[in-house]
């Protein structure tokens, strides 16, 4: 709706974000349509108010993806990239599986006997709504001798040390159990915000952030973060971040 603040605000932050990513490169196609002229789009979408952000992924029209209270291009550019890149790491062998959780400090691996299965696809939907971890998959099948996993499971590697292992064997449990161990390991995030990792904070999926700012040369430094990381653990799904300065 072209008389409508809120519309425009879309359109222009949908025309950044094009500008950004290029129109016609990642597989990605903008448009707009003006629903006070496009009645029967509007109907045959659901469009009950404007602005409303429908991604139309591998083109199907039956079933648009909706992004809702994202407005500004970079939070946009964020959302597109999450919908159309790869949800999980894929090892086809288990010392890929070991040289990768090493690298890192926090790992959620999936372990499934088929990849392509109804529980495997509940792992692939499940992680979409935490971007702020990483993932990775791999065949059951391919990972015998290493890790003794037989079912459909989940691993939680911490420095490359197993801390965590849930079976995903009961259809009518897998998608709470899977919740439940993923939120577990996101109240230990407490991020320094410096120059090499603003760019990650900022594309966390989270609507809110806390910041702290603190002197790294202060007396009470190590009491002042040792607290503000307890207090995190009382915000499970949300990302705090913590500011330094040098005085």
């Amino acid at each position: 709706n072209p008389s409508s603040k809120q519309s425009r605000n879309m359109a222009e932050g949908l025309g950044k974000a094009m500008g950004i990513m290029g129109k016609g490169k990642n597989r990605l196609s903008f448009g707009k349509e003006d629903i006070t002229v496009e009645k029967e789009l509007q109907q045959e979408f659901e469009v009950k108010k404007a602005p409303q952000l429908k991604l139309f992924y591998e083109s199907n029209m039956l079933e648009p993806i909706s992004c809702k209270g994202v407005v500004e291009s970079t939070a946009l550019i964020v959302w597109l990239r999450r919908q159309i890149s790869q949800k999980a790491f894929l090892f086809n062998k288990s010392h890929q599986v070991v040289e990768f959780v090493k690298s890192r400090p926090l790992v959620i691996i999936g372990f499934f006997q088929d990849l392509e299965e109804e529980v495997a696809e509940l792992f692939y939907d499940v992680i979409k709504d935490f971007p702020e971890l990483t993932f990775g998959v791999i065949a059951v099948g391919n990972s015998i001798g290493r890790f003794h996993v037989t079912l459909d499971s989940v691993l939680v590697f911490k420095k490359g040390k197993i801390v965590k292992c849930q079976e995903l064997i009961n259809d009518s449990t897998n998608e709470y159990d899977l919740s439940q161990v993923i939120k577990q390991h996101l109240t230990d995030f407490v991020i320094e915000y410096n120059s090499k990792n603003k760019d990650l904070i900022y594309e966390l999926h989270i609507l809110n952030h806390m910041l702290l700012f603190f002197s790294k040369g202060s007396e009470s430094y190590g009491l002042i973060i040792h607290h503000y990381k307890l207090a995190s653990k009382e915000f499970q799904n949300k990302e705090e971040a913590a500011g330094s300065g040098r005085h």
